[in-house]
């Protein structure tokens, strides 16, 4: 899994939760922005932005099985697993989530953290 090089990233023990607490998308879907938070074990959680810049192909899967009493856009959601495909549309992520699973094609993959912007695709070979 890919989420060793997010922990990494973040300064995060690979222990920690990764969740989703927001998407958002521009452009009909071609760019997509996943606001999360980095939750170790012990320390402060860490927020960041996983953004997905030029999507040329994505394809979801929801699971009909979280019900809600009060139904809202975005509940916060646990990642369960995460790989960051290949820039350039070459290979597709793949996101696993309480939630949803998702797959997708992108030309390249920034995480934003503080004031940085990280190209995670950079550590992709």
């Amino acid at each position: 899994m890919h989420q060793t090089m997010i922990f990494k990233a973040l300064g995060c023990a690979d222990d920690s939760q990764l969740q989703f607490t927001q998407m958002r998308t521009l452009m009909w879907g071609r760019d997509m922005i996943f606001d999360g938070i980095c939750i170790p074990t012990d320390g402060e959680s860490i927020v960041f932005q996983l953004e997905s810049v030029d999507c040329r192909e994505v394809k979801w899967q929801l699971f009909s099985h979280h019900q809600l009493d009060t139904p809202i856009a975005y509940p916060t959601t646990d990642v369960v697993s995460f790989k960051i495909g290949q820039s350039h549309h070459r290979k597709p992520a793949t996101v696993l989530t309480d939630h949803f699973g998702l797959t997708w094609n992108y030309q390249t993959l920034n995480l934003h953290y503080k004031e940085m912007v990280i190209e995670l695709t950079a550590f992709i070979s």
